[in-house]
């Protein structure tokens, strides 16, 4: 039998002021997102849910209907203020740029399982260059495309979406997604999630995302890709990871560099002041190692794009931009 999530539903005073209790005495918290588009141009929030690290409790926060029925959610957004509440999100970048954009806060904090199981390949499974690119190439690219510009592939990481995570990893058995409402995504997109009365099918979708990420949470505790070594590092590299949109604002939907399965962790551990070139892609400052280099005259050039954006195009057959720039400390 199908195992049913279950969760409390927050759209009024009363259970709004029961959650926060709740959740106030948990120092490690578990969140996720739903609404149109999110951390899109044009994306609406809808619900922001929140649990307990074992997801026994489980919080779905309606945000439209609590300012519809004027509560006022400053105790949530200062528990996502909280530096010392530890917030556990699978690519919590949308959720992060979202509620940045939605009520003009930051969340800090944050352990990104989805950074954290990149990270751990080569940090706690001693996974080599051999691993990366069969990894690399299984999932997304091919081999003999790799094999034709190994070098441009340096260093780049495909990352995994949490239901691809689950496979692998053999969790979740008897918690698939609601059918019926995988397919109403399909056929409606996620505008749905703007429609009130929400059902209750809907907001157990919602809150099963929780009961996922708890799995995976005790999972990789189990595996030590979580541990009591790495875990300051991984939520330091996590903050960075869920904020790499911040100065850019909302996503672009009609920009195919913004957003995808491909990281650099070189981006991610690099130091702040290290991002200083800008892409001409996907729009962000990064390290000169993002980039392809050559010298000409005895002055560094770099390409435009940065290496994932380049390989992005190359893989949707865009046409190049390889005019060579020179390299200045700052772009403008």
């Amino acid at each position: 039998m199908a195992h049913q999530v279950d969760f409390s539903y927050c759209a009024e005073q009363g259970t709004f002021d029961h959650a926060i209790s709740t959740l106030s005495r948990s120092r490690t918290l578990i969140l996720d997102c739903e609404g149109l588009d999110i951390g899109m141009q044009g994306g609406a929030l809808s619900l922001i849910c929140l649990g307990t690290v074992d997801a026994h409790a489980i919080f779905v926060f309606d945000v439209l209907m609590l300012r519809d029925n004027s509560v006022n959610v400053n105790p949530l957004l200062r528990l996502l203020l909280r530096e010392e509440v530890t917030k556990v999100t699978w690519d919590g970048r949308m959720d992060f740029l979202e509620i940045q954009d939605t009520y003009g806060v930051e969340m800090t904090g944050v352990l990104d399982l989805q950074l954290a199981e990149v990270m751990s390949r080569e940090g706690v499974r001693k996974e080599g260059e051999k691993q990366r690119i069969i990894r690399l190439a299984s999932r997304y690219f091919g081999f003999q495309v790799i094999k034709n510009n190994r070098d441009l592939y340096d260093g780049i990481h495909i990352v995994l979406g949490m239901t691809n995570c689950l496979k692998d990893n053999k969790l979740g058995d008897g918690v698939a997604k609601d059918p019926e409402v995988v397919a109403m995504h399909r056929a409606n997109g996620s505008a749905l999630w703007l429609e009130r009365p929400l059902s209750k099918q809907l907001l157990r979708y919602a809150a099963t995302d929780i009961y996922l990420i708890s799995l995976l949470l005790e999972d990789f505790n189990q595996r030590g890709w979580v541990n009591a070594e790495n875990f300051n590092e991984l939520r330091l590299h996590s903050q960075r990871y869920v904020a790499m949109f911040q100065d850019g604002g909302r996503l672009d939907p009609g920009n195919v560099f913004q957003k995808g399965p491909l990281i650099m962790l070189s981006e991610i551990v690099a130091k702040a002041e290290e991002a200083k070139h800008k892409c001409s892609g996907c729009g962000r400052r990064k390290p000169i190692y993002c980039f392809e280099t050559r010298y000409a005259n005895a002055e560094m050039q770099r390409m435009p794009r940065c290496r994932v954006c380049t390989v992005i195009a190359m893989k949707r057959q865009l046409p190049p931009n390889d005019d060579w720039m020179y390299v200045f400390d700052v772009d403008t």
